[in-house]
């Protein structure tokens, strides 16, 4: 698919397969092409989509503070001792293909994902890492609309952004040298 203004790739493709044996194949095994990996599933109605999308929820981990040379093999050996994992994956630089140094895994159970997080601290390669639910596009929204203010002598106070502004008028409560930071739980 191309841009229809700048005619730049979108980075992605629509394939139709003659029989099921071939698409079953593409959608089940990793795939490359030009040295790149590439997600095959299968295309999915809005309605559809919306619906795997809060299937996942729960199931779907960040795993980030991977060392740059650990492989996907190695992250399914790690956490496969949690449960059956759907897919398991890393993000790679676009241009460089080597890893940037975080990636996800699903697993096929929300009890999975759940005693990772719950175990805490994780180390593949020596290295320790975090591991953190996905949120969805609509919570993430709702996070970032938050903010955590300083108020002296009442602690951190979180509210949105009219909260705020009404906050930040009062100075007399504000010490100048406290910062408002986006919520990150």
């Amino acid at each position: 698919m191309k841009d229809p203004n700048t005619q730049e790739p979108r980075g992605f493709a629509f394939i139709i397969f003659k029989d099921k044996d071939a698409y079953i194949n593409a959608t089940s095994t990793p795939q490359t092409i030009k040295g790149r990996r590439i997600e095959c599933k299968p295309a999915l109605s809005k309605q559809k989509a919306k619906m795997k999308s809060s299937d996942e929820k729960g199931k779907k981990l960040f795993i980030g503070g991977l060392s740059l040379d650990t492989t996907e093999d190695e992250l399914i050996q790690y956490f496969q001792v949690f449960g059956d994992i759907y897919k398991a994956y890393l993000i790679y630089d676009k241009n460089t293909n080597t890893s940037r140094g975080f990636g996800f895994v699903e697993f096929r159970n929300f009890t999975s994902a759940e005693k990772v997080v719950k175990e805490g601290t994780h180390f593949i390669k020596g290295k320790e890492i975090e591991c953190k639910t996905i949120l969805q596009k609509n919570e993430l929204e709702v996070l970032s609309s938050k903010k955590v203010v300083k108020v002296k002598g009442q602690g951190q106070k979180q509210c949105n952004a009219d909260d705020f502004i009404k906050a930040t008028t009062k100075t007399e409560d504000i010490k100048t040298e406290d910062t408002i930071k986006n919520t990150e739980s």
